[in-house]
Parts: structure tokens; C-alpha cells; sequence
């Protein structure tokens, strides 16, 4: 219910929307899903049967269902769960599940494919940190992006550092990672 793919067979690309419930967030449902996707493209390796006719995937687009927003990241009640019940493996577990499927899209299913963020709306967080995983981000204008982390007294995600520090400089990192600064698109093409 959370995230659904289509298939463009004009494209070759498989389409990932996600419409996390009840916030535009990594809550474990969604990460469930989007661990189950990953599954099929790799178990299919990116063959899939469409209309009758077999087809590879050459592309997976992640994009969203939710008007104006594209990911806000990490849950920050199911953190705030986890921390006031002391759930350190629960906490550990979920971390662990959000880098995984950002490492998956990051190393394109181990399939031949390439991967493509399409970011309409907020980009925040770890949603920030899913949209660098992919090979190629298309942003609309009106997108804005940041790690906003910094005013809850957390740090950018596991993956966060790694992903600036291979599109930009140590500079641009440390700027992006330590701040709490929101970016336009334009902004951050031009870093």
C-alpha cells in the first residue's frame, strides 16, 4: 500500500512511487516494501514479462506519490520510540534496513541498469540520502534539499558523508552535513 511499481515498456524503465503513510518518511512498512523490490529485480535480474512480451529493465526511477514532497527521511517517532524504550537493537535494525536499500539502489541491483531519483517537492534526510543513491537525479525547480539532522541533535545517515563526497568536494560535504540549511536545486547544481 505504501509503494508501487509500473513498468514503461516505451522506456524500459521501472517506476517506483512511494505514498508512505501516515508521514512521507522511512517507516519500516515502506522499507519492507522497497527490501521487497529489490528482491524482485534481482531475483528476476531485471527480466521481467510485460503484456505478454519479455523485457529487461534498463532503468528503475524512484519517484513520489506525495504532492510536494519526494522523502523527509527517517522516522523520528519510531526513533523517538526506540529511545525513550532504550530498543537499542530495534534502533540498530532499523538503521541498518534504511542502508540497505539505499546500498542496493546505490550498486543498481547488481544488475545492469541505471538508477534515477526523480525529485518533485521536499528531499530531506535520509530521502535526501536515497535520492544521492541513485546514478542520476532529476530535480524540478521548485525542489529543495537538506540534512536538517543537525537541529535534532543527530547526524546525516551512515551513507549521507559518502554519497556528497562522490558528487562534490570535502568542502561542499562538510557544508551540506553539518548544517541545517535547506537547498534549491539550483543551489546544489551549481555545488
Amino acid at each position: 500500500a505504501q509503494l508501487r511499481a509500473n513498468f514503461d515498456p516505451a522506456l524500459g524503465a521501472m517506476w517506483l512511487r512511494w505514498n508512505p503513510k501516515p508521514r512521507p518518511s522511512f517507516n519500516p512498512s515502506l522499507l519492507s516494501a522497497c527490501n521487497e523490490y529489490c528482491e524482485f529485480l534481482q531475483n528476476t535480474r531485471g527480466v521481467i514479462r510485460h503484456a505478454g512480451e519479455t523485457h529487461i529493465v534498463g532503468a528503475s526511477v524512484l519517484c513520489s506519490d506525495v504532492p510536494g514532497i519526494f522523502n523527509l527521511g527517517g522516522d523520528l517517532d519510531l526513533f523517538a520510540q526506540f529511545i525513550e524504550s532504550r530498543d537499542r537493537t530495534g534502533l540498530l535494525n532499523y538503521g541498518m534496513a534504511c542502508v540497505e536499500v539505499v546500498y542496493r539502489n546505490f550498486v543498481c541491483y547488481d544488475l545492469p541498469l541505471t538508477t534515477i531519483s526523480l525529485v518533485q517537492g521536499e528531499c530531506l534526510g535520509g530521502g535526501f540520502e536515497a535520492a544521492l543513491s541513485s546514478q542520476v537525479i532529476i530535480a524540478e525547480r521548485s525542489a529543495r534539499f537538506g540534512f536538517p539532522e543537525i537541529m535534532f541533535n543527530l547526524f546525516p545517515g551512515m551513507g549521507a558523508a559518502s554519497f556528497v563526497l562522490r558528487r562534490a568536494d570535502k568542502r561542499t560535504n562538510d557544508e551540506l552535513t553539518s548544517s541545517a540549511k535547506i537547498y534549491s536545486a539550483e543551489e546544489l547544481l551549481g555545488k
